[in-house]
């Protein structure tokens, strides 16, 4: 998919996962000039993190780290109920 995620510098934990590993979008929150902010699930954590990938309430992301900070994602699992598979 080639989109890119950037977390807060308080995000500690992420540089002990890894280099891949799933996420799960809680809840969609507000759209800003700079992207839309989500509630995500990695492992027990969950963040608040702003993105301008559109991502899906429900969906379940394949991620790789590129840094501490930054993740790609490189697949998306949809939720029941919508188109169903693994895409990138």
């Amino acid at each position: 998919m080639g989109n890119y995620l950037n977390l807060p510098r308080n995000y500690n934990f992420i540089h002990r996962l890894p280099n891949e590993f799933e996420m799960v979008v809680c809840r969609k929150g507000n759209a800003t000039n700079d992207g839309t902010w989500y509630l995500i699930q990695i492992e027990e954590h969950e963040l608040n993190i702003l993105s301008e990938a559109e991502l899906e309430p429900g969906a379940k992301y394949r991620i790789q780290k590129r840094s501490n900070l930054v993740l790609e994602i490189i697949t998306e699992k949809k939720p029941p109920g919508s188109q169903s598979g693994f895409y990138a």
